[in-house]
């Protein structure tokens, strides 16, 4: 009975000693999870933090291109308006060379005028 008993105690104690590396094995994976939820969490954090920033500078690219696209319209409506006086002076300019040349050759023929010219 003796030898049962130590026996039974070598195999309790091998029980303990095999239950006490589980345990070990087991913290050390728990703390394994722990450290990767947290990478895992900061990188998150990171992500999220990249991803407002990049917003942010998409947001100020949008209103730096409707700024451009403004002054671009303005720019065009101001050439537009130009063209259109320089149109207005051509005709102008026109309209007062044909009556000086009227003014020193006289009518065309067509208008009953001498038909030299």
């Amino acid at each position: 009975a003796e030898a049962a008993l130590m026996a039974a105690r070598g195999e309790l104690g091998e029980a303990e000693q095999q239950a006490h590396c589980n345990r070990a094995r087991v913290s050390a994976s728990l703390e394994e999870l722990v450290e990767a939820w947290q990478s895992k969490s900061n990188q998150s954090e990171d992500l999220a933090a990249d991803r407002a920033q990049l917003t942010a500078c998409i947001e100020q690219l949008n209103i730096m291109r409707q700024d451009r696209h403004n002054k671009v319209a303005i720019e065009a409506a101001e050439v537009e308006r130009l063209m259109a006086g320089v149109a207005e002076y051509q005709t102008a300019l026109l309209v007062s060379v044909q009556e000086r040349c009227r003014a020193e050759v006289g009518p065309t023929p067509e208008a009953g005028g001498d038909s030299e010219y």
